[in-house]
């Protein structure tokens, strides 16, 4: 990557890491660890759409009373 783009990249990563700064640490922890709840979630979701709510195509026996 050329000097040049990494310069603009960071300046551009940092106007939006910049303000991030500014909460209070019990703030930040906050943001930190909902980021990584909402990165599990986003891994279960995928695993559920790629193989679907059950093992089988089909439902377990007392759902299908």
């Amino acid at each position: 990557m050329p000097v040049r783009t990494r310069s603009a990249a960071l300046s551009t990563a940092w106007a939006e890491f910049g303000p991030f700064l500014a909460f209070d640490a019990e703030i930040c922890k906050v943001i930190c660890s909902t980021n990584a709840i909402e990165s599990v979630n986003a891994r279960i979701r995928k695993a559920v759409q790629a193989r679907g709510h059950f093992r089988t195509s089909r439902p377990p026996s007392s759902a299908s009373t």
